[in-house]
């Protein structure tokens, strides 16, 4: 929607009590009914995995099944649950999203970087040390990442776990795994 001229990254959005989920920098950084800039959002919502910003956003384009309407501009591999109100997604559409990112990364500069400094050298970048970016998330015993490499042969990924921190180490293992066979 940036990209589109729809917004630009100083666009403020309301952050209300509702939206408030868990101990996180937009918590910390600013206080209920704070009007908080798109930049500071986006940045809060890649860089730490920040609930409450990715609640603040979806809330202010329209709601839960708005953004999902929308994330099918980037996949068509839609779960039957796709629209409940729980979180829930498929390794294939976020690998339709990241490969997406990957083949228009000339236009998600900004993402690119910041999918780069979230946790450097973790998750499924923890083995390979490429510098990949990623976009990781936990919540409860679920640690999931999705991202891609560019080496010789470019490859998206993407490994959703139920291992608690057992999980980083298991996607790590299987990010090196696919690494060694595409390098």
């Amino acid at each position: 929607m940036v990209n589109e001229g729809e917004y630009d990254l100083e666009t403020t959005f309301t952050y209300s009590v509702y939206m408030h989920e868990d101990v996180g920098v937009i918590s910390s950084s600013y206080g209920i009914g704070s009007q908080i800039p798109l930049k500071d959002i986006l940045d809060f919502m890649i860089l730490y995995s920040d609930n409450d910003a990715a609640h603040i956003l979806y809330e202010n384009l329209d709601g839960w099944k708005a953004y999902k309407q929308a994330m099918q501009k980037y996949t068509d591999a839609i779960s039957e649950n796709y629209y409940s109100i729980d979180n829930v997604t498929t390794a294939k559409t976020m690998n339709d999203v990241s490969s997406y990112l990957y083949k228009h990364k000339k236009d998600y500069k900004d993402l690119i970087k910041n999918m780069e400094k979230a946790e450097p050298g973790e998750y499924l970048d923890k083995v390979i040390q490429q510098k990949m970016p990623q976009k990781y998330g936990m919540c409860n015993y679920t640690y999931n990442s999705v991202g891609f490499v560019d080496c010789e042969t470019p490859y998206s990924i993407v490994v959703l776990t139920n291992l608690g921190e057992k999980g980083v180490d298991v996607m790590a293992e299987i990010n090196n795994i696919v690494y060694s066979h595409f390098k």
